[in-house]
């Protein structure tokens, strides 16, 4: 049999909470060769100020991250739940794509829908829109669905994609569930499955494997751990439930060649 990967991806975490709180949970991320890609989100935007100064935090952390020898990425933007009703659409580029031209960011993200109404559909569009700038630089786009309502927003969300169809190479959409993710794979984009207590359990995971197999390589999974780590991806890549081919694409190699293959060099074998 395969031989597992010595590495796990979570490629959907929002690393800063634990960073800050949880030191003993970034050794263990640190000794397991675990590599959080933190995707951009905070319960304290109310403004621009407040989204300027949570950019550049994130984009701290993840520095001081890899200085203490943690690897780690991120992908900036703003999520759908951070959107304040002052907002200019129109100063987005500016703000984010400093961001973008970070050797850590790995592209757009969080963005996406989360119920749907007109200042958020203009929000996503417009950040849709900068994304034609970040093909060239390698950088790819993250993609969030609500738990509310999934069904009805993740078909908006794939309406909306569908004016920006060159960009589907650069997208993957999350937290997909076993009645939304054939929808996503069906039109070409990677599907992300967030293994958690209140999201994707490992049965549900099985069944989507079994119904998906032939799609196996553009389904990654993720915690979307926030002020505390799930362990729910190691405690996936460490158990029985599929084969060692199967856990090594949905555990680090899928998420390694959508997101991080152009800028690494690293051998993750040894």
């Amino acid at each position: 049999m395969k031989e597992l990967k010595k590495t796990i991806i979570d490629s959907h975490i929002h690393i800063e909470n634990i960073y800050e709180n949880k030191s003993e949970q970034i050794l263990w991320m640190k000794d397991n060769n675990y590599i959080p890609i933190s995707w951009s989100f905070t319960n304290d935007i109310s403004n621009i100020d407040d989204f300027k100064k949570y950019l550049q935090k994130q984009l701290d952390i993840i520095e001081n991250l890899n200085n203490i020898k943690l690897e780690s990425y991120f992908l900036t933007g703003i999520h759908p739940r951070n959107i304040f009703p002052e907002i200019n659409i129109f100063e987005l580029e500016d703000i984010i794509m400093p961001f973008i031209n970070n050797d850590f960011c790995l592209g757009l993200g969080e963005i996406g829908l989360e119920n749907g109404d007109k200042l958020e559909t203009d929000v996503f569009c417009r950040q849709l829109e900068m994304a034609y700038k970040i093909r060239q630089k390698g950088k790819k786009i993250g993609i969030h669905t609500p738990r509310n309502n999934k069904e009805k927003i993740t078909k908006k969300i794939l309406n909306i994609l569908s004016d920006f169809s060159s960009l589907s190479d650069l997208i993957v959409i999350d937290h997909c569930t076993i009645n939304t993710i054939e929808w996503v794979l069906e039109k070409g984009y990677y599907a992300g499955i967030t293994l958690s207590p209140i999201k994707t359990s490992f049965l549900e995971l099985k069944n989507i494997i079994n119904q998906y197999n032939k799609y196996l390589n553009k389904i990654m999974c993720n915690t979307d751990s926030g002020s505390d780590l799930y362990f729910d991806l190691y405690n996936f890549y460490c158990s029985d439930i599929c084969n060692n081919i199967e856990k090594n694409m949905l555990c680090f190699e899928n998420a390694f060649n959508f997101f991080i293959k152009v800028i690494s060099e690293k051998d993750y074998t040894k």
